[in-house]
């Protein structure tokens, strides 16, 4: 037979379901992934653009019902403040997902009912890492991203180090957003 370095125990049972929909009270144990939110809008307007779901600029972007700052703030609190008694949540920031991704993976799988060894982890966190993400998106890119050869979907850029954003927008969605920035402890 052959020698197996690891067996793992399995707990239950778990289905688990990405989601980008508003708190559905039916999810009960639910990892909810944060992101500064002047970071998701820079991002979001970039994959928008990219698939020509929207046309105009970053400012009207911003501003837009469906689209801008609103309504991430509406759809945040959904989860922050609409989950009930019998939702277990646990809040991960994507931040610190990227600055201490071994860290956090553990938490992940703890919360889960895994126990994953620490090698096992660290070899996931570096075949995930931002050049090996890189490469498998060009080895694997879709049809339909085909289209779109300029677009990366795994990009490092964010607002706080982008330089063409004006000033005014950067100020409307720090103040649109302050609220539910304190709730998920950014500063």
């Amino acid at each position: 037979g052959r020698d197996i370095p690891y067996e793992p125990q399995y707990p239950p049972f778990r289905r688990i379901i990405k989601s980008h929909a508003r708190n559905d009270r039916y999810y009960t144990n639910v990892l909810l992934i944060v992101r500064n939110p002047l970071d998701v809008m820079s991002s979001y307007y970039m994959y928008t653009k990219n698939q020509m779901v929207f046309s105009g600029d970053f400012s009207s972007f911003i501003r837009h019902d469906r689209f801008g700052i609103n309504a991430w703030v509406d759809h945040t609190q959904s989860w922050l403040e609409q989950s009930g008694r019998h939702q277990n949540m646990q809040v991960f920031h994507y931040e610190k997902l990227i600055e201490e991704p071994a860290v956090q993976l553990k938490r992940l799988f703890e919360i889960m009912g895994f126990t994953i060894r620490d090698t096992i982890i660290e070899r996931a966190v570096e075949k995930s890492n931002f050049e090996n993400m890189r490469r498998i998106e060009a080895e694997t890119m879709s049809y339909s991203t085909q289209r779109f050869k300029k677009f990366k979907f795994v990009t490092k850029d964010n607002l706080a180090e982008s330089d063409h954003h004006k000033q005014a927008d950067i100020d409307y969605l720090f103040t649109a957003a302050r609220p539910m920035m304190d709730k998920l402890g950014y500063k």
